[in-house]
């Protein structure tokens, strides 16, 4: 296993994604479609975005932080490699789901909304941001990360990096209480404020959590079990854990209850990393394969689910939908993403035939 894999990491993107189709299914029926404690879990499901925002944060940063201690690669071949590695998939979705909403719903995307979810700009866009497919939202946040990263990479790098992970923090979410204190209704700053809650500003600290937790591996030598040492998942834990007590003793404002949320999901992760189960699961051919397809099954979930949703509303009441939603479209989103990804990488193979190979 190249030293660059954590099998934790397998277990973690499909969770994630699992968490995330819960939250989409649960928004695309009635209340209490799904009933009791699983209703009130997928409704927490979104959660599942600050998951994948650290473990990429993690998986990129680990070649450089981690055992391997890669040089920092130029800016054009760091970007060039991470668009090709998204760009064509969303793009085949993308015109998918636009042709489909043309065909079926009569709602034809508009030039701007093509041009610019084409450019990765949507998110800035407070018309455009949710247009085509609301999930892609977290494409443009992608998009960001990638060109910032280097940046934040060598600013991990130059203070160390949990001293920037405090930085970051600290500049992101106090500018947001900042921000918050002068977003009255209305105003440009309360416009200003929602759309940063979709963008860089204030997701970054997600991205930097996951770089901190890069420099904190140890990769599986010396009969060692893979991902974080017993004392930095104690001291990460006991972070968040104080952290979400401190916030817990302030105002319940929104930027602090954001603050408790990624705190809660930091500390699961990294507790969750360290569960020798988990990474023996990771290792399985079936778990590699699912987290294999979440890229591809995050681009076509969510406009199956609605469009599932719609067709069952007249014959079925919520609760039958609901599970019949719940595996139903998961197996189409399943076998559509894989349809998807081997489109993609025919694509890939005419842009970039050695990175195919």
């Amino acid at each position: 296993m190249p030293a660059t894999t954590l099998p934790q990491i397998e277990v973690a993107r499909v969770v994630a994604m699992a968490a995330i189709y819960l939250f989409h299914l649960w928004s695309v029926l009635p209340e209490g479609a799904g009933g009791g404690w699983l209703g009130a879990a997928s409704g927490q499901g979104y959660l599942g975005v600050v998951v994948f925002n650290v473990i990429t944060g993690l998986v990129l940063a680990w070649p450089h932080l981690g055992p391997e201690r890669r040089p920092i690669p130029g800016w054009r071949d760091f970007l060039r490699r991470r668009f090709l590695r998204i760009v064509p998939a969303y793009y085949l979705a993308l015109a998918l789901w636009a042709a489909i909403a043309t065909v079926v719903g009569g709602q034809v995307p508009s030039i701007a909304s093509v041009v610019t979810h084409l450019l990765f700009v949507h998110t800035l866009s407070p018309a455009e941001f949710f247009t085509i497919v609301p999930a892609y939202w977290w494409l443009g946040l992608l998009a960001e990360l990638y060109l910032a990263f280097l940046l934040v990479l060598r600013f991990h790098r130059a203070i160390g990096p949990w001293r920037g992970v405090a930085v970051v923090c600290t500049a992101s979410w106090g500018g947001w209480l900042v921000l918050d204190a002068l977003a009255r209704p209305g105003s440009s700053f309360a416009l200003v404020n929602y759309m940063a809650y979709y963008n860089l500003p204030y997701r970054l600290p997600e991205f930097s959590i996951g770089i901190g937790l890069a420099s904190s591996l140890r990769s599986g030598v010396e009969g060692r079990q893979p991902g974080l040492a017993p004392a930095a998942v104690a001291g990460v834990v006991g972070s968040c854990i104080a952290l979400i007590a401190v916030a817990a003793a302030l105002p319940d404002l929104a930027p602090l209850v954001h603050v408790r949320l990624v705190a809660s999901c930091v500390a699961t992760f990294v507790a969750f990393l360290a569960v020798p189960l988990v990474a023996h699961a990771g290792r399985k051919a079936l778990v590699g394969r699912l987290a294999a397809a979440s890229y591809g099954f995050y681009l076509v979930h969510q406009p199956i689910l609605g469009y599932g949703a719609d067709l069952l509303a007249p014959a079925l009441g919520p609760r039958a939908a609901y599970w019949l939603l719940l595996i139903g479209a998961g197996v189409v989103a399943f076998q559509l993403s894989r349809v998807l990804d081997r489109l993609a990488s025919a694509v890939l193979a005419r842009l970039d035939p050695a990175r195919a190979a």
